[in-house]
């Protein structure tokens, strides 16, 4: 074999070597980050098996600990733990979108984006919910979207919007209805101003296609 080929070979094996090490290094985070996800859940399942007084809504205030609050807002909110959304404006349109938060987002060699889309990449690596990331979702550092479906088709909760001008009217006659028929429902103002949203979350998970009345399309 000349200098030239030993050269090549040397340089290929030079770049495998990189590659693997950089694979090495996205395994580790995504352990690391599951590990982190799995002390998170049992965490927060740890704080709300404590006494009803400690955990029950009448008793968390602005003031209660921020990890009641943030395994409050996990019992509550439920979707899939294993991948988040979160909230940007388009710098052409101004038009806001959610988009999955991925690892590999603008990593050179790795994401091509705009060529290629998210919903189309095979190089995904979504990062999992963590309570940081609720943390900063209540503090307004982020907003994050919760993704409802999860991957056996059930949901734990639905939110419903109401932004027609008769908001007030349908939004109260709403809440009556589960009121009367002892739905969980909590009520927000949408960041319009302009609109509601109601989020029914029952004691139990349910099918979405019994929840919407049909199957999906």
């Amino acid at each position: 074999m000349d200098e030239v080929s030993l050269s090549n070979l040397q340089n290929e094996i030079a770049e495998l070597e990189q590659k693997l090490a950089d694979k090495k290094h996205r395994l580790e985070e995504a352990q690391a980050a599951l590990e982190k996800q799995t002390a998170d859940a049992a965490t927060t399942q740890k704080l709300l098996s404590r006494d009803s007084s400690q955990t029950s809504l009448i008793e968390i205030n602005n003031y209660s600990p921020t990890e009641i609050k943030i395994a409050l807002f996990r019992s509550l909110f439920k979707g899939r733990e294993d991948v988040y959304a979160i909230r940007f404006e388009s710098r052409k349109s101004g038009n806001p979108g959610y988009h999955p938060v991925c690892r590999n987002e603008w990593v050179r060699g790795i994401c091509e984006k705009p060529r290629i889309k998210c919903g189309s990449c095979t190089k995904q690596s979504f990062k999992p919910v963590t309570d940081d990331v609720i943390r900063n979702h209540l503090m307004g550092s982020i907003v994050m979207g919760v993704y409802p479906l999860l991957l056996n088709e059930t949901c734990n909760f639905l939110a419903i919007d109401f932004d027609e001008e008769t908001w007030r009217e349908d939004v109260r006659a709403f809440m009556d209805t589960c009121r009367l028929e002892e739905i969980p429902a909590y009520l927000e103002r949408s960041r319009s101003g302009n609109g509601g949203h109601i989020s029914l979350i029952p004691a139990y998970k349910f099918n979405l296609q019994k929840a919407w009345g049909h199957k999906r399309p």
